[in-house]
């Protein structure tokens, strides 16, 4: 799976050479449901409890969002693979 296929790919003098599929699929998916941002948050807290640097960091709610969001990315890439 390619994930430098171009959403946008430059034709004539290239100023800019476009924006990435996955990275459009990740602007254009749909707002994660609270249900998953709050497990995701749960989840989070239950892995490091006390915030201890040497466990994983406690995400914030836009890092949840943003991971969800290239995680439907992604599906979509995968998705999109298997019809081309």
């Amino acid at each position: 799976m390619s994930y430098e296929t171009k959403a946008y790919p430059a034709t004539g003098p290239i100023i800019h050479d476009g924006m990435n599929l996955i990275d459009y699929f990740a602007c254009h998916a749909p707002q994660p449901l609270k249900v998953d941002m709050d497990n995701q948050m749960r989840l989070d807290q239950q892995n490091n409890p006390y915030n201890e640097d040497h466990k994983p960091k406690l995400r914030d709610r836009i890092e949840i969002e943003i991971e969800l969001r290239y995680k439907w990315a992604s599906l979509m890439m995968k998705e999109r693979e298997r019809w081309i």
